[in-house]
């Protein structure tokens, strides 16, 4: 720092020196064309002007000032080359001179100082308007800490810390990520506690001083920027404090966003608790009574029915029996997901085990053949093949369901590069692009084609694109020629 005072001091030095013997040389020139004095005088008062423009501080000026009253009497008044006056006329031309020199090159200096504080003046606010502008645009508080610390360092030249307090999870972040010794972390305690700047030098063998400043949000003390810098002038210290407004209203906004995503997250909830409700409500006492119903019935009239009336029923029991099972399952493995409870159990598993574990499951389907399509060579899968297997067997109930009797269902597996994709498709009535934009939406169902069966949930198909997508695959429906749906989805090839 002593080195930079020197350096400036020296260059104001040689301003002086180069504007004086400017105008020395430039005079004993006009002195040789004879031109009259007030011209010699009038290139003096120019040279001080500049001297005050270019230098920096009013002792320049005035240093200016008498070395112009010194050379003009030294080059220029009889007797030439000395200091003495010949006539007492050139005293008075003298004062007028220095006095005139003097309010001419403290003038100079005022405009330049002003000049220079309205340009530091415009900076700031232009730095101030592009940080905001970039608070606003930041995605997170993580890239508007650091815009703002890219913005300062360049300006101050220095390197910045901030320290972001959070009140909720009561710990302290430090950007950029570094470890506060002790003398560090209570400097900032004090400057969050007394909610103003400080400044401290923390090491005592240094003449370096680093500057705390609070962020002060509007619920109270939320983070330090520390700068290390010897001096900060008051330009520098009005940014700073302008800066850490900036970062306060950066986390308001932050703790807002938090906060309304909270309240659209339990209204989300809420809206689907009460939906759950209500489709249970709705959809569950239609088989419950039926098997209630037929229940009855066998046990009221048990030896005037016939036996094949009483395995008609018992059939209608088992059948309304399996449909709240599964709508059990679907209602658990909802919940399971969207409390994120649900464990995942990833291993290497060969695609054609999962294959015949699901064909395993349909083996006394006989309303709808299944034909399969897989390769011959070994294929392997990164994914939790129970939860797979769940995926393939809804998607094959929903072909079931929803497409008329008799009419095949293909399921077909194939391996491209980095992908394996899996397909159900069926030659039912399809879907129109209405339900093809909704049909993986929770609570989503319509009407089925096949009187056959009864309506779900419509949780079924949401499952599934949440199980592959927790695999990092994707899920999509897709039509299916002449007739029909193709559901696709892919999962990782695993390496051998």
């Amino acid at each position: 720092m002593k080195n930079e005072k020197f350096k400036k001091h020296l260059k104001n030095i040689i301003i002086v020196f180069m504007s004086l013997t400017m105008a020395t040389v430039f005079s004993l020139w006009l002195k040789d064309l004879r031109w009259p004095e007030a011209t010699i005088i009038l290139t003096y008062l120019l040279s001080v002007f500049f001297t005050s423009r270019l230098s920096e501080g009013f002792g320049y000026g005035i240093a200016a000032s008498l070395g112009s009253v010194v050379l003009f009497n030294f080059f220029f008044t009889e007797p030439f080359f000395t200091l003495r006056v010949s006539t007492p006329d050139y005293f008075y031309t003298f004062g007028i001179m220095l006095i005139v020199s003097i309010i001419t090159g403290t003038l100079t200096q005022k405009v330049t100082i002003e000049t220079k504080l309205a340009d530091e003046r415009e900076a700031r606010i232009k730095m101030l308007i592009e940080v905001s502008r970039e608070f606003f645009q930041a995605m997170n508080l993580d890239q508007a800490i650091s815009s703002l610390q890219s913005r300062l360092s360049h300006i101050l030249q220095s390197e910045i810390f901030v320290v972001t307090y959070s009140l909720k999870e009561k710990q302290m972040v430090v950007f950029p990520t570094t470890k506060l010794n002790r003398q560090f972390q209570k400097s900032v305690d004090d400057c969050l506690k007394e909610s103003q700047h400080i400044s401290v030098v923390i090491n005592q063998n240094a003449t370096m001083r680093h500057h705390f400043f609070p962020v002060r949000s509007k619920t109270g003390p939320t983070g330090v920027i520390i700068i290390p810098q010897i001096d900060l002038n008051e330009a520098e210290t009005e940014l700073i404090e302008a800066c850490c407004a900036q970062l306060a209203l950066a986390q308001d906004r932050q703790r807002w966003i938090e906060k309304q995503q909270e309240s659209i997250l339990e209204i989300e909830q809420e809206r689907m608790r009460v939906q759950l409700l209500s489709a249970i409500s709705h959809d569950l006492r239609t088989p419950l009574s039926s098997i209630i119903g037929s229940v009855q019935t066998i046990v009221d009239n048990y030896d005037s029915i016939s036996k094949e009336i009483i395995l008609d029923l018992l059939g209608n029991v088992s059948s309304d029996s399996k449909w709240l099972l599964e709508t059990v399952e679907n209602i658990l493995s909802m919940m399971r997901i969207q409390d994120g409870t649900i464990g995942f159990d990833f291993q290497k598993h060969i695609v054609e085990e999962i294959i015949e574990e699901v064909l395993s499951i349909f083996s006394n389907e006989k309303s709808h053949p299944i034909a399969v399509d897989i390769p011959s060579e070994a294929i392997f899968v990164h994914a939790d093949s129970k939860l797979i297997i769940k995926v393939l067997i809804n998607l094959i109930q929903n072909a079931i369901k929803y497409t008329p009797e008799s009419t095949p269902i293909s399921m077909s597996v194939k391996k491209n590069k980095s992908l394996v994709f899996f397909e159900v498709a069926d030659l039912g009535p399809g879907l129109n692009d209405s339900e093809k934009l909704r049909i993986f939406d929770r609570f989503y169902s319509f009407k089925s084609r096949n009187q056959r069966t009864r309506q779900g949930l419509g949780l079924g198909l949401s499952i599934c694109k949440s199980i592959v997508e927790a695999h990092g695959g994707t899920i999509r429906v897709l039509d299916n020629k002449p007739t029909g749906c193709r559901f696709v989805f892919t999962l990782k090839v695993k390496g051998d």
